[in-house]
C-alpha cells in the first residue's frame, strides 16, 4: 500500500530547502528514500514536483508520496536467547549488547527479530519485520525487552506504553559528577539537522521527551546512574545525558570516547573506555491485564560492564556520597 506524507509548511520553514523541510517533518524517511521519490516526481509542493534545492514559502502544500517496496520475509535464524519470562500472550527478552533488534538499513538478518521467529514461530507484526517488537534498545544497549505474542496483547501492552504505564529503569556509567543526587531532564528531542545518524536537543521540530536520573554510586571522576525512562525516543537518554555535559561511557556517537584517568594509591593510571556504551535496561515493571497482577523483571549487569566498574577504584566515601545516599 501506497504510504502518502503531508504537511503545510508554517513560518519557520520560510526558506528552507524542500528536502531538508522533510526529513525534520517527516520520521523514518532516508535520505536514499527521499532522494529516490524526488527523482520520481512522488514528492509534490502545491501539486507540482519539485527539485531538493526548491525554497519553501509559509503555506505551502507538501506531499510525499512512498510506494510500497516488496515484500521482505524475517528468516528464522537458530539464534541464542536469554528468555527471562514466557507465557502465551507475551515474552521477556534479556538482549546481549551488539545484537540489533530488527532488520534495518544496512542489515538484513542475525537479527533479535530473526531469533524469535525461530524459537516462536509467527508473531505479530511478521510483515514489518518486527515480529511481537512494541519498543527497541540499540544495538550496543544490552538488557530486558518486552515482546508480545498475540495481536490483543501487542494492541493492549501498545497503549500501555504509550500511556505510559510501563516502568522502564536502566542503569548507565557517566563522565563527571552530578550536582544533585536527583534530577528530571525535560528537553525535546529531534533528529540532527545535519548528522542524520545523530538526534539532539537542539532540533527544530523536537518530540516532548523526559528522562529522570538518580546518583547511585560516586566514583572519581565517574557516576553510576539509575535511569528511568518517562518517553521512549531514540537515542532519549544519551542524547539527555549527553546535553547535560554528563555523556555516557564509551558512547563515541554522543562524546563518551575520552580516556578515563584514575589514581590509586598515588599512582596516576589510564583506562580505556569499554567496548560499547556502558548502558543497561536493567528492570521492566508493569500491571499484567490477563493475570491481574504487576509483574516485575530485572536483568543484573552483564559481565563485561561488571568487569569494567571492577577496574575502577573503590567508590568514594565522600560527603558527596553519604548525601547521595537513599
Amino acid at each position: 500500500m501506497e504510504r502518502i506524507k503531508k504537511f503545510t509548511a508554517g513560518p519557520d520553514d520560510a526558506g528552507l530547502r524542500v528536502d531538508r523541510a522533510v526529513l525534520f517533518h517527516v520520521d523514518g524517511v532516508s535520505r536514499a528514500l527521499l532522494q529516490k521519490a524526488i527523482r520520481e516526481g512522488q514528492l509534490t509542493v502545491n501539486g507540482l514536483p519539485v527539485k531538493p534545492s526548491d525554497a519553501l514559502r509559509p503555506g505551502d502544500k507538501v506531499v510525499l508520496r512512498l510506494t510500497p517496496r516488496e515484500p521482505l520475509r524475517i528468516e528464522a535464524q537458530e539464534l541464542p536467547l536469554e528468555i527471562v519470562y514466557e507465557d502465551d500472550r507475551l515474552i521477556v527478552i534479556n538482549k546481549p549488547a551488539g545484537l540489533v533488534v530488527h532488520p534495518g538499513a544496512g542489515v538484513a538478518d542475525g537479527t533479535l527479530a530473526n531469533a524469535l521467529v525461530h524459537h516462536f514461530g509467527r508473531l505479530p507484526g511478521t510483515e514489518s519485520l518486527r515480529p511481537g517488537i512494541i519498543h527497541r534498545l540499540d544495538k550496543e544497549t544490552s538488557g530486558l525487552l518486552l515482546v508480545t505474542r498475540t495481536e490483543e496483547s501487542m494492541q493492549r501492552l501498545s497503549a500501555m506504553f504509550q500511556k505510559r504505564e510501563i516502568y522502564k529503569e536502566y542503569v548507565a556509567l557517566v563522565y563527571g559528577a552530578m550536582n544533585a543526587p536527583h534530577g528530571i531532564i525535560d528537553r525535546p528531542i529531534g533528529r540532527h539537522p545535519v548528522h542524520r545518524m545523530k538526534m539532539t536537543v537542539h532540533a527544530p521540530r523536537g518530540r516532548e521527551s523526559r528522562t529522570e536520573w538518580f546518583v547511585e554510586t560516586v566514583y572519581a571522576g565517574l557516576t553510576l546512574l539509575r535511569v528511568v525512562l518517562h518517553t521512549g525516543r531514540t537515542h532519549q537518554i544519551r542524547v539527555h545525558l549527553s546535553a547535560q555535559g554528563r555523556p555516557i561511557v564509551g558512547d563515541t556517537l554522543y562524546g563518551g570516547s575520552r580516556p578515563i584517568r584514575i589514581r590509586q594509591g598515588g599512582a596516576a593510571q589510564t583506562i580505556a573506555p569499554p567496548d560499547r556504551f556502558f548502558l543497561h535496561a536493567r528492570r521492566l515493571r508493569f500491571f499484567n491485564p490477563w493475570l491481574n497482577r504487576e509483574m516485575e523483571f530485572c536483568a543484573p549487569l552483564p559481565d563485561d560492564l561488571a568487569r569494567f566498574l571492577e577496574q575502577l577504584p573503590p567508590p568514594e566515601s565522600s560527603a558527596q556520597n553519604r548525601r547521595f545516599k537513599r
